[in-house]
């Protein structure tokens, strides 16, 4: 009986958002790396135990809470949840007990939230051995089955009303579904592209990108975005952070999200770390390669950089969507108002 009242309710807020006036929100998760000791093979040599004690200790503890505050900013205009990747923790040591810390999570996910709830791969949603074969039996049946219809891969797109959702696979890239899936909706309202590595940077410190050594890929990419005006979420470095590009007339918006409620970050408020992306690392020596990167990734960033922000914090985001702009506001900790409001587009 409650599964029959949760799949009517999930029909009724679909129905609602696409039939008002074109605005609605969606809740956007970052990584969270849901986690449990009993999901971990005590023989497997290569997991690392300090970091799998932290996280479950975050699930026991504040993932529930930050996955109650988020379900609070749910309404009947909101269509479903994304979470952007690293979902779980990985490591496991075998696809069945992979298998088995999927199943958990969803568990958690579903207990708490009463949309909908879409998932995109992370690399530690593919960690350790068996764990790209659990991926493949468990996610995307499982997103399928939140949609009813059939997914099975980690790129798929979801229309609500006149916008697009793409999801992205950025384990396994795949630029001709990129490509095609941005022309065939060349025409919506508004485009957002969902993974789980940044385009570009999007963190204070950090380089990390997707094709970052691989100039060719990550231009052609970036032009790729910039070109459909995409709105694009991303998770990975456990930060909250804004990004806006314009270059010849258009323009990209990045969005990080962190989802990881370690005690650090999992307060009601958002800790600004910098207005500049790729600061120098103090006491840190990069190799020669990394630094010519980062060089070049400057470069990149310092011709169409327009806006940005990183911020300490975790929690969630409410993107809204209407006729006439889109803002993202910012929740950390289990505050019930948003700590920063950015209007995207």
């Amino acid at each position: 009986m409650h599964r029959l009242l949760s799949v009517v309710f999930c029909l009724f807020v679909s129905i609602a958002a696409i039939a008002a006036d074109g605005r609605y929100n969606v809740i956007v998760l970052g990584d969270m790396h849901f986690d449990r000791m009993e999901y971990h093979d005590p023989d497997y040599p290569k997991k690392n135990t300090r970091e799998i004690a932290r996280y479950v200790k975050v699930t026991e503890q504040n993932t529930p809470q930050l996955l109650d505050a988020a379900a609070k900013q749910i309404g009947a205009d909101t269509p479903f949840v994304i979470q952007l990747g690293d979902l779980t923790q990985g490591d496991c040591g075998s696809r069945e007990l992979q298998e088995a810390m999927f199943d958990g999570a969803f568990k958690l996910i579903k207990t708490h939230l009463p949309v909908p709830f879409l998932a995109v791969k992370g690399n530690h949603d593919v960690r350790g051995p068996g764990a790209k074969a659990a991926w493949k039996n468990r996610v995307p049946p499982f997103v399928g089955s939140e949609l009813q219809r059939p997914i099975d891969s980690g790129n798929y797109t979801v229309k609500h009303g006149p916008d697009a959702y793409i999801f992205f696979d950025c384990m396994e890239p795949d630029m001709e579904f990129l490509k095609q899936t941005l022309n065939e909706n060349r025409n919506a309202r508004y485009r957002f592209m969902l993974t789980h590595f940044p385009v570009q940077p999007v963190a204070g410190g950090s380089s990390s990108v997707l094709f970052g050594r691989d100039d060719a890929k990550r231009l052609e990419l970036f032009r790729l975005l910039l070109d459909h005006e995409v709105i694009l979420f991303c998770g990975h470095l456990h930060r909250m952070s804004f990004a806006q590009y314009e270059v010849d007339g258009k323009s990209l918006a990045l969005v990080m999200v962190n989802s990881l409620a370690d005690e650090a970050k999992f307060r009601n408020e958002m800790t600004l770390e910098t207005c500049a992306p790729l600061l120098a690392l103090e006491g840190v020596e990069l190799d020669a390669k990394t630094q010519e990167l980062r060089n070049r990734l400057k470069a990149e960033c310092d011709r169409g950089l327009k806006q940005f922000f990183v911020c300490q914090g975790a929690g969630f985001v409410k993107l809204d969507v209407g006729p006439d702009r889109v803002t993202v506001e910012y929740y950390s900790g289990t505050g019930e108002k948003p700590v920063k409001t950015q209007t995207v587009r």
